[in-house]
């Protein structure tokens, strides 16, 4: 509801406040959610874009495994395909290769997902190909391993370059 999204911050609402114990904020969860009008309206009103949030990690069983740093809101975008999101965050130049505290980036995130339009917009706007996490894999690995064959096509095209 971007209406009352800018209601809100008209009224005085800080734009970066923290909502949530994980430090997230509002454009976090836009980013998220994809939800791209909430994201521009909020990016407009000073949010930061490369604001790290500490979300919990959780195992495929849904439990809680432990609590992941630096998360910012190009990375929830990237990893969910909320492509609209992707471009508003890197139009207000977010950095599109910081990485979270495990060493995944946002180009790591949308290729282990399948997500070729992330990754396309992500390696126009600069993202590092090659980089890998904290356990060595690359984005190329992490698609292939995945079986995201589009994702791959991609990733060693622009590897080449």
């Amino acid at each position: 509801n971007v209406p009352a999204v800018r209601a809100c911050l008209e009224s005085g609402v800080d734009v970066n406040e923290v909502l949530a114990g994980d430090n997230s904020t509002a454009l976090h969860i836009a980013a998220q959610l994809g939800r791209a009008a909430v994201a521009k309206a909020l990016i407009e009103a000073g949010a930061d874009v490369n604001k790290p949030a500490s979300p919990h990690s959780v195992n495929a069983s849904g439990q809680r495994t432990g609590v992941i740093h630096d998360v910012t809101p190009v990375c929830y975008a990237a990893q969910e395909g909320n492509t609209h999101v992707v471009t508003e965050l890197i139009k207000a130049g977010a950095d599109v290769n910081q990485a979270d505290s495990e060493g995944f980036t946002p180009i790591y995130l949308a290729a282990q997902n399948g997500h070729e339009s992330c990754v396309a917009l992500l390696i126009q706007a600069g993202a590092d190909v090659r980089k890998a996490n904290k356990d060595g894999h690359t984005p190329m690995q992490i698609a292939t391993e995945n079986k995201r064959e589009k994702v791959v096509t991609l990733l060693k095209f622009y590897e080449r370059v």
